[in-house]
């Protein structure tokens, strides 16, 4: 007498899947906003002076830039290099904006220095992720060269960084 028809049992059933279905989508996407919402509002930006004004040229110098490990990797078809570099400030003024760019490279000459650059990928390791760099101070930056093709990938002799950008108090 109080026992449903199978059918509408059935119905109860497939609504409530439907139901959690749409829910489970619906908090995936309210995720995936606050996160690239997260993701981008951490990303501070600053003016930096360039390669080749007077501020550049005077305290560059003073930025030492060493690689100090390199690794080569494959992930979902395509290729990557990475770097992990010690930037240190060797000069008397704390920077509070610098700019990096790593490069994959083939050479091209006789000379290191005679190189043509496969792909470069440019950081901004202050004040993003951190807010200055005294004098004699270190940090280290990882940066991600990626993607590369096979064919790129196997032509990359080696990896370079330089100082792109920065500001000084």
């Amino acid at each position: 007498m109080f026992e449903q028809p199978i059918g509408k049992v059935e119905k109860d059933r497939s609504r409530t899947i439907i139901l959690a279905s749409g829910l489970a989508v619906l908090l995936v996407i309210v995720l995936i906003v606050l996160a690239s919402w997260f993701g981008t509002k951490g990303q501070k930006n600053i003016d930096l002076y360039a390669e080749g004004s007077a501020e550049f040229a005077a305290y560059a110098p003073n930025i030492q830039v060493e690689i100090k490990g390199q690794w080569k990797g494959e992930r979902l078809n395509y290729y990557y290099r990475r770097m992990v570099c010690t930037v240190t400030n060797m000069g008397d003024k704390t920077i509070s904006g610098l700019k990096l760019a790593g490069a994959a490279v083939m050479n091209t000459g006789e000379t290191l220095d005679e190189y043509q650059v496969l792909k470069e990928k440019v950081v901004t390791p202050i004040p993003n992720l951190r807010d200055s760099l005294a004098p004699h101070q270190s940090m280290e930056v990882e940066i991600n060269i990626e993607p590369l093709d096979q064919k790129t990938d196997n032509m990359v002799d080696r990896l370079i960084t330089k100082v792109k950008g920065l500001k000084v108090q």
